[in-house]
């Protein structure tokens, strides 16, 4: 960074929101030198942080002469405010996960009810959008990404992964796409607690310690891991699992097994951050698995992969674009369980493998994941934000707002039964099958319906 760097508004959830991207924001910047002429904006009640810079609420923003960069991720809680102010003043968007259906859709009924929901997808998807919430969509409940009302009105956007930039891209040909790695902030020192110290029962040296942090969700596969970790058990009883973070208030089922963990798992909810970094620190291999991705790269999986945990992840996403010496990643197939068993088993009897893998992963995240990198990637797409003319690029179609060829409402129908009828969804988990439905997009559903039409299913 240099003295000529554009002057810059930063508006983002802030400590002590329980976000990780409120943490993500704090670290880096408190890694920007001082004289850098930025002014931090967070919501009523944030604490001041580490950092060198003016900071304020976002009651009465003016960006005036300078550039704000706005932080957004799916939650309207964190980041309602910081949408609507990305609206009203047209900036850069740090867009997090480019699935933000739920903060578009709890803003919108609360500003303007249904009709105001069925406008943002008729905006996003066109006539098709209304048509799959009045449930013509055999596949039920649909997730489409939402992000193309912000992308359009913005100077930029910046992801943290080359997926993410191109699905983006693929809705938006037009707009500019930024990809900056999310920072790996090492710990100011490390830990000296030991394993006795971290206030876990009955866990020592010896024991084989599996960690799983962040939300806890059942998008996360939280039974899946469980399910594992209680085979691994079952073969070795001086196994351990720990499961860090908050748990979510809408899956019944996950929050009676949260209430009353199998044999050797234990549930801590949410830690402080420097307790968290040590549990971190102290587990012997980490899960994060994903039911669908939604366009992020993990915070929580960068950490440890910084530590130097080896870590078993769903091969998906952003999460496939990490080496594949650096973790072991789980296909989302029929084989899913067999082989998260068998890479727990592994792990747990070939601590040679363990080092390996996490040397390789520390490494990694040492070349191309500091923050001094993940900083001067931002001041690039900073200084070409500015640099660029202000007129936002128009959206083409056939992807813009209302496009005239629209996907056939009907079709979608008739195709999305017979994907069902032909056993897409996983047997013995409807549930998670009716999940799986979520995560077609526009370009998978658009893609197969001229298919359809092509051997007459229209």
């Amino acid at each position: 960074m240099n003295a000529a760097a554009p002057p810059i508004d930063w508006l983002s959830p802030l400590p002590p929101a329980a976000s990780g991207i409120a943490d993500y924001s704090a670290e880096l910047l408190a890694a920007m030198p001082a004289g850098r002429d930025l002014r931090v904006f967070g919501p009523a009640g944030s604490a001041r942080g580490a950092w060198p810079f003016p900071t304020a609420p976002y009651d009465g923003y003016r960006p005036a002469e300078r550039l704000p960069v706005y932080h957004i991720g799916n939650h309207r809680g964190f980041h309602g405010e910081i949408y609507d102010l990305a609206l009203r003043h047209p900036g850069v968007v740090v867009l997090h996960e480019y699935r933000i259906r739920d903060l578009v859709r709890e803003r919108a009924l609360a500003q303007g009810g249904s009709r105001a929901w069925l406008e943002e997808l008729r905006y996003a998807l066109g006539e098709t959008g209304p048509a799959l919430a009045r449930g013509e969509y055999a596949g039920g409940f649909f997730t489409p990404p939402l992000f193309e009302r912000l992308a359009d009105r913005s100077r930029g956007v910046i992801v943290h992964g080359e997926q993410a930039r191109r699905r983006v891209l693929a809705s938006r040909p037009s707009a500019r796409v930024w990809t900056v790695p999310h920072h790996f902030s090492p710990p100011a020192r490390p830990s000296a607690a030991g394993r006795a110290e971290l206030g876990l029962p009955d866990v020592d040296s010896e024991t084989f310690l599996v960690g799983i942090f962040g939300h806890v969700t059942y998008f996360k596969k939280i039974r899946q891991a469980v399910d594992a970790f209680s085979a691994l058990h079952a073969r070795i009883p001086r196994a351990r699992l720990v499961i860090v973070g908050i748990p979510a208030d809408n899956d019944p089922g996950l929050a009676k097994l949260l209430a009353h963990p199998p044999a050797g798992v234990q549930v801590t909810g949410r830690v402080a951050f420097d307790r968290l970094q040590e549990l971190m620190a102290a587990v012997d291999v980490a899960i994060n698995l994903r039911l669908e991705t939604a366009g992020e790269t993990s915070g929580t999986c960068i950490r440890l992969l910084g530590l130097g945990r080896p870590i078993i992840v769903t091969d998906a996403g952003w999460f496939s674009e990490i080496p594949d010496d650096a973790c072991l990643k789980v296909r989302d197939d029929a084989w899913e369980a067999s082989t998260l068993r068998t890479f727990l088993l592994a792990l747990a009897e070939r601590p040679g493998l363990r080092d390996a893998i996490g040397r390789n992963a520390a490494r990694w995240i040492a070349r191309e994941h500091s923050i001094s990198r993940s900083l001067a990637a931002y001041e690039t797409a900073l200084a070409e934000a500015v640099a660029a003319p202000t007129v936002i690029p128009s959206p083409v179609p056939p992807l813009a707002p209302h496009a005239p060829r629209d996907l056939d409402a009907r079709l979608a129908a008739a195709v999305g039964a017979a994907v069902v009828d032909l056993g897409f969804e996983t047997p013995g988990e409807p549930d998670y099958g009716a999940a799986r439905m979520d995560a077609l997009d526009l370009e998978w559903l658009d893609d197969i319906a001229r298919r359809g039409l092509e051997i007459g299913l229209g």
